[in-house]
């Protein structure tokens, strides 16, 4: 996707951790991540906190977990997006040109 287009948490998106599961509720639908690793925990954390690029973001679930967890990752990211739960943010030299929060299901973006 590259590093002009930041990957983020909507924000109006509900987490909750509870007993090792992590729950996401947006207003229109939900999912439930259990036996989240370390680095798609932190992936998530960074979704959460203003996002970053793919790239960025499976680097982070890569050093965490190795080869392994970047499926893992990459399916969670999937579950995401087809949920509506990732808003886009357009960049060009830091600065913010667009933003895309989908408020359907499985946008096209």
């Amino acid at each position: 996707m590259g590093d002009n287009l930041i990957l983020s948490f909507r924000p109006d998106l509900k987490i909750k951790e509870e007993a090792g599961k992590i729950y996401l509720q947006s207003p229109v639908r939900s999912l439930v991540c259990q036996r989240v690793s370390r680095g798609l925990r932190q992936s998530m954390k960074t979704l959460t906190a203003g996002g970053g690029s793919e790239d960025f973001l499976s680097e982070l679930a890569f050093k965490e977990d190795g080869a392994g967890g970047l499926a893992n990752f990459y399916y969670h990211l999937q579950q995401f997006i087809e949920r509506g739960f990732i808003s886009y943010n357009v960049m060009m030299e830091q600065e913010i040109l667009a933003i895309y929060t989908p408020l359907l299901r499985s946008p096209s973006f």
